[in-house]
């Protein structure tokens, strides 16, 4: 005898062999992995720069960074529930006023395409997903929690039929001296990536006939025996 237990969040009955329920389920995108999937460009000569995430500073000019993921594998209709952003830091200075970094969205520019001035002005007009709570003070990984605007953001592409989002990355100030993210290049567990968690609105799960269901304060449990 197999016993599973589930515990959903209850929207409806179908019948009585099925109902529908609302589906969590978190995804995680990291870069393709094609060329310019990550980098960083500088308004020096505004020349891109393929790998490495740089911000700041520079000895000459100032340096902002991005990454882009795939987002076909979110269906259209998804919920949004939380976008966290996972990085790994291994250079930064502390020699400026803020060690913050904004994070702000350009849609699905691709970096590969977009020409330098244009990837670097993009970023002026940037839907702005989380006013500066990353930090690249710290080495090591470092994650944090995008702004709710930013889940209605994605969903808004989501069904808008995007398939790529690109994500600038800014040190406010821009006056640290070369904060540093590892890129694409460095290998799956040190590449930067977002974790999404999102909501299907329905999604049907079967009930043999003759096995209990029950509900309390919106949850449905049910239990299926064989």
């Amino acid at each position: 005898m197999k016993k599973i237990l589930f515990v959903l969040m209850l929207v409806f009955l179908l019948g009585f062999f099925s109902l529908s329920v609302h589906c969590q389920t978190t995804v995680y995108l990291h870069p393709d992995g094609t060329s310019y999937s990550t980098g960083y460009i500088n308004n020096s000569i505004y020349n891109k720069y393929d790998g490495n995430i740089k911000v700041g500073d520079a000895t000459f000019g100032k340096n902002r960074g991005w990454f882009r993921v795939p987002i076909s594998s979110i269906p259209s209709s998804a919920d949004i529930t939380q976008i966290t952003i996972h990085l790994h830091v291994y250079e930064t200075s502390t020699d400026g006023t803020s060690h913050q970094v904004i994070l702000r969205s350009i849609l699905d520019h691709n970096p590969a395409s977009t020409g330098s001035v244009s990837l670097w002005g993009y970023r002026d007009g940037g839907t702005n997903l989380n006013g500066g709570n990353a930090v690249f003070y710290t080495t090591g990984n470092q994650s944090f929690w995008l702004w709710p605007s930013a889940e209605t953001h994605l969903e808004g592409l989501l069904t808008s039929g995007y398939n790529y989002w690109t994500i600038v990355l800014i040190e406010e100030g821009e006056d640290d001296d070369d904060g540093i993210a590892l890129g694409y290049d460095s290998g799956f567990s040190l590449e930067p990536y977002l974790e999404v968690s999102y909501i299907v609105p329905s999604c049907s799960v079967s009930v043999p006939s003759g096995n209990t269901v029950s509900s309390s304060s919106g949850n449905i449990s049910f239990s299926v025996t064989s």
